[in-house]
């Protein structure tokens, strides 16, 4: 039989004796040995286990604080949401009756309003520059898309919906925001210009206009059945 070459066949099995830390490790003050309730002995870095200790209480005084903060914005926000619903059930939605029929409804048509003042206020509805096949815009068009027209049409035709489905709550939001809002220099010069260019300008000239007219309207009917009673005379 010819000689082989992976040997005998029988591997034996070394096995380490002694502690698998060597003498001087143990010896040096930085390492500590502690035994196990297993009974396992342990030996470790005495500067490395305090750094390792030091660095897990910071971060479980960082989740602490993190914690405690997330629990007090959520406390705070809670009051603030509280208050603030108090606030505007006291001030703002006094009315029942429009707070339990016609609150919902009027929000959903001044929305629908406030859209609607977009599309009439949008350029590309009047003709645009930008569309070549429309023609030149009306006059009508140049002034709804003007740049007053496209900021104020659209909350004005929402204030007119809300205003006149919900009155009481309309007027409420008004004064809230008057009172709470505002500063009181600005709401005084609102109310200058609200009554210097609408109630003694706008509306005082529509109501001139309207009373000569019914005046002339009066005298022409007027002077049309005196002019049949002559002529059937």
């Amino acid at each position: 039989m010819g000689p082989s070459f992976y040997g005998s066949g029988n591997v034996e099995s070394t096995e380490q004796k002694g502690p698998i830390v060597p003498s001087v490790m143990n010896a040096s003050p930085e390492m500590e040995t502690s035994t196990l309730p297993t009974g396992n002995q342990i030996t470790e870095s005495v500067q490395i286990t305090h750094t390792l200790r030091k660095w897990r209480n910071m971060l479980i005084n960082k989740i602490d604080l993190v914690r405690a903060e997330w629990e007090t914005q959520k406390s705070a926000a809670r009051n603030e949401l509280a208050s603030a619903d108090e606030y505007l059930q006291k001030n703002v939605f006094t009315d029942t009756h429009e707070n339990q029929e016609l609150l919902v409804p009027s929000t959903i048509l001044s929305l629908g309003a406030f859209f609607s003042g977009r599309v009439l206020s949008n350029p590309l509805n009047w003709g645009s520059k930008k569309n070549i096949l429309a023609g030149r815009p009306s006059l009508l068009g140049k002034v709804c898309t003007s740049i007053p027209a496209r900021l104020l049409l659209p909350i004005a035709l929402a204030s007119t919906v809300f205003y006149q489905l919900t009155p009481v709550t309309a007027v409420n939001v008004v004064d809230t925001i008057q009172k709470d809002v505002l500063p009181k220099p600005v709401v005084d010069d609102c109310r200058r210009l609200w009554n210097e260019y609408y109630v003694h300008g706008l509306a005082k000239a529509t109501r001139s206009l309207s009373t000569n007219c019914n005046d002339q309207l009066q005298k022409g009917v007027r002077f049309v059945r005196e002019s049949i009673n002559n002529a059937l005379n």
